[in-house]
């Protein structure tokens, strides 16, 4: 399952490992940085560990596991991996299988201290569109579907999930809840989303601990999700400052759904010139064969009543 951010221009993409999948994004995406799906890997070691380890180790054994994914430096990194090697000295099938199969090839993809170089906007699972694409399954419901059953089910999902989406940025923008209603957001209200918010809020916790000291704060969730870390917000809490709203990565500021020619009036008013040279420049460089099928194409959208195309007199059977 392939996860990207379109708002990164595909600079991240995130997915299982699947091996047919990242040889294709290396070549067709070769300058983004692909991660891999934290919780399918953590799945898979799990399996794995239920197999080569006793049932009364297992949770010390994982929870050690997820020290190693979750550490934050180079050092701490070598720490955590050095004291799962000892406590599965035991179990070197194992410790065999999760070094050769994850950490040697893949560490960079998926532990904190190399995920949080990246900017993935706290997207490190694949979960997003695992979970929609459960959604469309549930909506389906059959495999033995016709066309026009699925077309159906995948449209009412999408306006179910546009809904549901337009819903929290009008509650984002009409709202501002009780925990951020200090002159220190003031700058943020009704502009940022709540996620955001609460990541900030995070932030603020720690500046109880590391003050305005950078070496402790790491600023990584500047570096991951474009946002103010600890000490940025210290330092502006000591000169009186309220949160810059620059401060923030646009895609935190996204309280819209756009639709390109959302109405007839925009349509009235667009010019389709541009088009038009286009589609005469495509006519005047391809052969006749070309031009006949493309003038078919176009005259399908444009007259769709025209179109040979029709519906099959009685239920076909489609598996």
């Amino acid at each position: 399952m392939l996860f990207k951010f379109e708002s990164l221009i595909s600079k991240v993409i995130v997915t299982d490992r699947d091996l047919a999948m990242m040889n294709a994004i290396s070549v067709v995406f070769p300058t983004s940085i692909h991660l891999l799906c934290r919780f399918h890997i953590e799945k898979n070691v799990g399996a794995r560990c239920k197999q080569y380890v006793k049932k009364d180790r297992q949770e010390e054994v994982m929870d050690l596991w997820k020290k190693i994914v979750y550490s934050t430096s180079v050092e701490e990194y070598d720490h955590h991996l050095q004291q799962f090697e000892i406590l599965c000295a035991d179990i070197i099938l194992f410790v065999d299988y999760v070094k050769d199969s994850w950490l040697t090839p893949y560490k960079e993809r998926f532990v904190n201290v190399w995920t949080n170089r990246v900017m993935h906007l706290g997207n490190t699972t694949s979960n997003r569109v695992e979970s929609a694409h459960w959604r469309l399954k549930n909506m389906l419901q059959t495999s033995f579907g016709d066309l026009c059953k699925s077309w159906d089910a995948v449209n009412m999902m999408l306006k179910n999930q546009i809904c549901i989406i337009q819903s929290s940025f009008q509650k984002t923008i009409k709202d501002v809840e009780h925990e951020y209603n200090s002159q220190f957001f003031q700058n943020l209200h009704h502009c940022v989303s709540r996620k955001c918010m609460k990541e900030i809020d995070k932030q603020l916790e720690r500046v109880k601990i590391v003050d305005t000291n950078k070496t402790e704060c790491d600023c990584s969730i500047r570096t991951t999700h474009g946002l103010s870390c600890a000490c940025e917000l210290a330092k502006w809490q000591i000169y009186g400052n309220v949160i810059p709203l620059d401060s923030i990565h646009d895609f935190w500021k996204q309280l819209s759904i756009a639709h390109e020619l959302e109405d007839e009036e925009s349509l009235s008013d667009y010019d389709f010139s541009e088009e038009l040279e286009a589609m005469k420049a495509y006519m005047k460089k391809h052969n006749i064969i070309s031009q006949r099928i493309f003038k078919a194409k176009v005259r399908e959208v444009v007259f769709p009543h025209t179109t040979s195309i029709i519906a099959p007199p009685k239920k076909v059977r489609t598996k």
